[in-house]
């Protein structure tokens, strides 16, 4: 079932996609015939954790038939006024359980072996389907929350700046330099907080004055980009190629961009976004760009915080 989504007469978006075992399972305590449901969330403006209804699953037989039902519970924030929207990717650490068992029924025995892999594969397909749904629908931005991998003390080393007594940036922590006394060792100013994804031709500029901006573990911004969105592949083009006849060069730089068309400075703290793109648009404020290659992003929190 292709995601969809339609306006609600309440002033919501009504984001549907669908939930379900798609391959049936079956044993001689538990039947799962494959069935796919459809889900409708009605996105309402604000931090929302809502729960779907209910849903069959399939059927317990001992003692009798029992029919197994299921239902999704999960939190969203939404700014219908910019139309942004954040979730949490299917990967994130989160405090619940993926799959959460009935406190009178434990699936974990032999008798139903795989049954808690299904489950769990059921709450993260749906995950990907509200994400999926979530892009397909164009909403303006669509920030998904993620995980950068566990850190040696080396790497979480790199994550840190270093600023004086008096609160002057020194530069990112160097464990070869002396430092005078009174100087703190503070965490990486810009942290990875996940992916944006943003529809096809939206428009962006560069953030002014992002040089000093320290780097995520100690990696170019152009690779962080390309571990975190692009699989380890380099990039193919300038996301901006081209556009309104500018002449791209090689793309070469992990840009810090912000929505719009005019560059400028933004406040310490801010969330910006990391586009690959060529040394031409980085050094030249006075164009905007377009998402033509890419239309996934970086996102950083806490932009030069200190």
């Amino acid at each position: 079932m292709k995601p969809k989504s339609s306006p609600c007469n309440g002033g919501g978006t009504i984001i549907s996609f669908s939930v379900g075992n798609r391959l049936p399972y079956s044993v001689p305590l538990l039947d799962l015939p494959g069935k796919v449901h459809q889900v409708d969330v009605d996105l309402r403006d604000g931090d929302h954790t809502i729960a779907s209804p209910e849903f069959e699953l399939g059927t317990f037989k001992l003692n009798g038939l029992k029919t197994i039902m299921g239902r999704l519970r999960f939190g969203y924030s939404y700014d219908s006024k910019n139309q942004v929207i954040t979730v949490c990717g299917t990967d994130y650490a989160s405090a619940a359980d993926e799959a959460a068992p009935h406190q009178d029924w434990n699936y974990n025995t032999q008798l139903m072996p795989g049954v808690a892999k299904i489950f769990r594969e059921i709450a993260r397909q749906a995950n990907d389907a509200f994400i999926a749904a979530l892009v397909e629908a164009q909403i303006y931005m669509v920030r998904v929350r993620s995980n950068l991998s566990d850190l040696q003390i080396d790497d979480y080393l790199n994550l840190c700046v270093v600023t004086s007594a008096d609160g002057q940036f020194l530069g990112s922590y160097d464990p070869a330099a002396e430092y005078e006394e009174g100087v703190k060792i503070n965490p990486l100013d810009s942290v990875y907080n996940g992916t944006t994804v943003v529809p096809a031709g939206t428009f962006f500029a560069n953030v002014i004055g992002s040089d000093g901006d320290p780097k995520v573990r100690g990696l170019s911004w152009i690779e962080l980009w390309r571990q975190m969105v692009n699989g380890g592949q380099q990039p193919v083009a300038c996301t901006s190629y081209n556009f309104n006849g500018f002449a791209c060069g090689p793309v070469d730089r992990g840009g810090h961009i912000i929505p719009g068309t005019v560059a400028r400075p933004i406040p310490n703290g801010s969330d910006v976004y990391i586009f690959p793109i060529c040394a031409a648009h980085n050094n030249n404020d006075n164009v905007y760009m377009s998402a033509i290659t890419y239309q996934t992003a970086v996102w950083l929190k806490n932009y030069m915080g200190r």
